[in-house]
């Protein structure tokens, strides 16, 4: 599992990520916490995350975090398994 910070965009970035499910949850209090699930595809210009890709190949995914909005969560703690 991997745990990142968004930053003031409400970004955050993890690096060796491998193609395929992962779980997600995103936390910033006083926001209700947010647990899902995302598919990491690769299509030689851009990350989606709605797509399985079937070779283990591992990624950089950034993840955009906002309220509902629409304002960047700086800080928010976001784990990726």
């Amino acid at each position: 599992m991997a745990t990142g910070q968004t930053d003031a965009n409400g970004n955050v970035s993890f690096s060796s990520v491998t193609s395929g499910s992962h779980s997600l949850t995103v936390a910033k209090q006083p926001y209700n916490s947010y647990s899902g699930t995302v598919n990491v595809t690769y299509d030689g210009q851009r990350f989606t995350v709605t797509l399985t890709m079937p070779t283990p190949t591992t990624y950089t995914i950034t993840i955009h975090v906002q309220d509902e909005a629409g304002a960047a969560l700086q800080s928010a703690t976001v784990d990726l398994g």
